[in-house]
This record gives structure tokens, sequence and C-alpha cells, in this order.
């Protein structure tokens, strides 16, 4: 069984939970709960998070994680020229 699969199977009526990987994808667009551990059969412990509900437009980020990746190198390569031309 994949890690989604257990992370649902210990969510309350109506909770999305999530793993720690997809909250810090998604943490700039959503606003999550505190942290929590919870025992995962074949995991062990493991920190999840519940979904509370979406943030205001301004404050949202890429949702592709590829694309944002990517948009993060270039930003790093563009500030990494800047200190090099100095």
């Amino acid at each position: 069984m994949n890690l989604a699969n257990r992370i649902e199977s210990v969510a309350g009526s109506g909770e999305i939970l999530i793993s720690e990987v997809t909250a810090e994808l998604i943490g700039k667009t959503f606003l999550l709960s505190s942290s929590r551990v919870v025992d995962l059969k074949g995991k062990g412990p493991t920190k999840v998070y519940s979904i509370i509900g979406g943030r205001p437009e301004d404050s949202k980020q890429d949702l592709d994680p590829v694309n944002h990746q990517a948009s993060s190198l270039t930003k790093q390569k563009t500030d990494i020229a800047a200190l090099t031309l100095h």
C-alpha cells in the first residue's frame, strides 16, 4: 500500500490529511493545521497535516512542483550571476 492510502485510512470524517512532503509543496496555497504524528501500519510514526482551507489569492504559489522548482532555480542562477558581476 502507498503512503497516501495509509494516511487516508487514519483521517477523520471529512478530514483531508496530507504528508509532510505534500505540506511543503502546497503550504503557501492552503491553510494547514499544525503537524501531528500518526502511527501508520508498515510505516511507523509519520508527521501529517490537515488541510483547513485555501489562502487568499495574493499568497498562492504555483501548485506544480516542477514549475515551482524550475522557477526557483532560475532565480538562484540570476542571483548568482548578479553577484559574480560585482
